[in-house]
């Protein structure tokens, strides 16, 4: 695989990730859980906890285009900007929120392991699955 194909699944990989960070979110346990694991001290813990945790539940689109053309592109774009405002207001979700990103991230790295070929995870929700198949 070349350096831009890896890179390609790369992003990918962080596309559904992202979505399926709003679908499945985070506890506080979870939150908890992941930082004793990081060493923090239970004052670290406490206050950092909070801030990780995702509701989850979160409804997301995802589009796949055969063919980005100009047009396409910045119809794709002014769709996304009205959306997530839109969504966010009617939703209560922060579209700027660093801890949700932080939970995409970590979500990718399987992510992306499925899309180069490894065994999708059999627990993952079907939206995530069917992303995987059609993408990879």
């Amino acid at each position: 695989m070349s350096t831009l194909e890896q890179q390609h699944k790369h992003l990918l990989a962080c596309c559904i990730s992202q979505s399926q960070a709003l679908l499945k979110g985070k506890t506080l346990a979870d939150a908890q859980q992941e930082l004793q694991q990081q060493g923090l001290s239970e004052e670290a813990v406490n206050t950092l906890a909070p801030h990780k945790v995702i509701k989850g539940n979160k409804p997301s689109t995802t589009i796949i285009m055969e063919n980005l053309s100009p047009r396409n592109l910045g119809a794709l774009i002014a769709f996304y900007e009205h959306k997530v405002h839109t969504l966010g207001v009617l939703f209560d979700i922060n579209a700027y929120d660093q801890w949700g990103v932080e939970l995409g991230k970590q979500l990718g790295t399987p992510i992306y392991k499925a899309l180069c070929g490894d065994t999708p995870n059999p627990q993952w929700d079907a939206s995530t699955k069917a992303l995987i198949e059609k993408l990879s």
